[in-house]
Formats: C-alpha cells, sequence, structure tokens
C-alpha cells in the first residue's frame, strides 16, 4: 500500500533515482515532466540552470501487502507446482539411484525458462519461501538465479538452458545423504560435515552415469569450488572451475543467504552484496559478480526496508557502484544515508 504526496526539497537533499513531483518550467517551456526519474546529469544541469528546489513524488510503502496481484498468484501456483514435481524427481533418486532426466529436463525448459523471463521474478521469490520444503526451492532458485545470471552475462538459447539445468541439479547429490544429517536442526559434526561435502561427488557420479552434458555434471561437481582454490572436493582454482560451476557458486550464495534454514536466520541482500563485493577477486568469479551487482539494483529499488531502530522507509537512491550505499525514505518524511549513519542497519527487506 502507497502513501503518495508531494514534498517540495532542497537539492541538498535530493538523490539521484527520486521522482519528480512536478513539472520543470523554463520560460514558459516544460524542460522535464511529473515522473521523471532523476539522474546524476539532471540534477546537474539543474544545479547549472540556478534551480534551488525541486518537487519530489514521494510514496513511502507503509506495509507489506496482505492481497497478490494476478500475477503474483499464477507464480505462487506455478512454482508449488513445480516444487512439487522436483520433490518427486529426488524422491525417485534417493530410492532408485536413478535420475529421470528426460523430467527434469522438461522441468528445466518448461517451469524454470518461463520463471526466469519474468522480470520481477528475484522479488517474486520472497513469496515462497518454507524452511521445511527448503531443498527443493534452493535447487529451484538456484537455478533461476544461475539463468538470469547467465542473462546478464549473454547467454542464449540452448547455453542459457544448460545453466538453468546446472542450476536444478546442483545439489542432486544430496539424495544420497542420510536424511538425518541432511536435515539435522543444529550445527554438523566434523564427521558429518565430511559426508555432506560429499554431495557434490554425489552428483557427479549420478549425472555421469545418467549421461547428462559434461557442462552440467563439472557444475554440480564444482559449485563450491573457489576461485583461490579454498573449495571443495578437488579445490581447484579459477581456470580449472567450469564457467557454469562458477555462476552456480553466485547463485548459490545468494539464494542460501537470503533463505531462512534450519540452523541459520536469512540475510538482506545487502549483505549478500557486500560479501560478494569482498569475495569477487579471491573467492569468486570477478566477471560474474559484476553482472549481477550491476544488475541487482533494479530489484532493490523501490523496495521496503526495516532499520536495526525499527524504523521503516522505501529506498530512494542505491549508489552505482557501492550498493550499501543506501538512501532511505522514512514514513516521518526524513531521509537517511546510511552511509553516515553507522549506528543503524538494515535488518529486513521486503519488496511487495
Amino acid at each position: 500500500m502507497l502513501n503518495i504526496y508531494n514534498e517540495t526539497l532542497t537539492l541538498d537533499h535530493i538523490y539521484p533515482g527520486m521522482i519528480l513531483g512536478a513539472p520543470v518550467v523554463i520560460h514558459g517551456q516544460f524542460y522535464l515532466h511529473s515522473g521523471t526519474e532523476l539522474t546524476p546529469a539532471l540534477l546537474d544541469r539543474l544545479r547549472d540552470l540556478g534551480f534551488d528546489r525541486l518537487t519530489i513524488r514521494r510514496g513511502i510503502q507503509l506495509h507489506k501487502r496482505t492481497e497478490l496481484t494476478v500475477e503474483e498468484k499464477k507464480f505462487v501456483n506455478t512454482y508449488q507446482d513445480t516444487v512439487g514435481k522436483l520433490h518427486q524427481a529426488f524422491d525417485n533418486v534417493r530410492f532408485f539411484k536413478e535420475l529421470p532426466l528426460q523430467r527434469m529436463e522438461e522441468l528445466a525448459g518448461e517451469s524454470i525458462d518461463q520463471f526466469v523471463e519474468q522480470p520481477n521474478v528475484i522479488n517474486h521469490l520472497q513469496l515462497v519461501r518454507h524452511q521445511d520444503e527448503y531443498t527443493f526451492q534452493h535447487s529451484i532458485n538456484v537455478s533461476i538465479i544461475a539463468g538470469i545470471i547467465a542473462k546478464w552475462m549473454g547467454f542464449k538459447g540452448a547455453e542459457l538452458r544448460q545453466v538453468v539445468l546446472t542450476g536444478l541439479l546442483h545439489d542432486i547429490g544430496k539424495t544420497q545423504v542420510p536424511l538425518e544429517i541432511l536435515n539435522k536442526p543444529g550445527k554438523l559434526t566434523p564427521q558429518e560435515m565430511a559426508i555432506m561435502k560429499r554431495h557434490t561427488a554425489f552428483g557427479y557420479d549420478l549425472l555421469k552415469k545418467a549421461e547428462v552434458a559434461p557442462h552440467v555434471f563439472l557444475g554440480a561437481l564444482q559449485h563450491h569450488e573457489r576461485n583461490d582454490g579454498t573449495g571443495y572436493p578437488l579445490r581447484v582454482s579459477h581456470e580449472n572451475i567450469h564457467e557454469y560451476a562458477r555462476i552456480t557458486a553466485v547463485a548459490d550464495l545468494y539464494d542460501a543467504m537470503t533463505s531462512n534454514r534450519v540452523y541459520q536466520k536469512k540475510r538482506t541482500p545487502f549483505v549478500v552484496i557486500e560479501t560478494l563485493a569482498r569475495e569477487m577477486f579471491s573467492a569468486l568469479d570477478p566477471t560474474i559478480c559484476l553482472a549481477f551487482l550491476d544488475n541487482i539494483r533494479s530489484y532493490l529499488m523501490g523496495g521496503t526496508v526495516v532499520l536495526s531502530n525499527g524504523q521503516e522507509g522505501e529506498i530512494v537512491y542505491l549508489d552505482n557502484f557501492a550498493l550499501s550505499r543506501i538512501v532511505v525514505a522514512i514514513t516521518d518524511g526524513t531521509f537517511i544515508r546510511l552511509d553516515e549513519r553507522k549506528d543503524l542497519k538494515v535488518v529486513d527487506f521486503y519488496n511487495f
């Protein structure tokens, strides 16, 4: 629910990304129309022209909506249907040790492909996170996010579908991990962690036996490898890690960190952004991280954040080069620049 109104602000309190609430008129001619998004170049030009105040459209998202849109309801229904089909497929692998490859390819090529093409899908994933179905949802989410990253990187056609399939199957080896370890609510012992880490090799064996394309089974084997050689199972480094695995690694990290799990509370996307920025020149692939960071901004702008002091507000500005530099419009009409308020941090985020 949006409470929309206009407010006149000095240019010192106006940031790129804000929206004009009234037209800018010069000598009786419209220079900028109401609804124009202000860019750094436009603001500089307006200063040069002598403007010191502008009317800004303010829209503060006060509460999460209780009703879903038609588009969101369709997404949720299709997503839950996909979770059910994946659950059946994973059970088949667990009990019979055989991968229903055709069914998985159909799932990737039909259901997941349509998700990847939806412009708001990353935000829609917030609608369907359930801890009790984490294993299956995680595989679907990683598949979607990996497909989106690949699209941002210019992948198309069959190559894009292979990335989507890699994401869907990246954790297939967990079907061979004992359920008491896979679903353990507490911290794993060193022995249990050693077994859990074998899921990459288990997946590799299952996929190779099923005659899956090498790109896909290498992606499953290597999605926990890291560019600096600190990953597993083989501790290989950048040039020896398949590109699909490097894409899946970023998608896997984003979904895992922004999901509630039995042993870990979800983090906000901004914590993940800081992690990617910190690790993009060491553990993770910088090209893939940059593609993600350059494009995720559009999913976050306009979203609602809850701050550590309990205040809620709308994100009205994100720095292109440092997404952790956030300007939040608070419901009382004030603005907070989080890079200047070290005492505050974002503790929750939603965009629906």
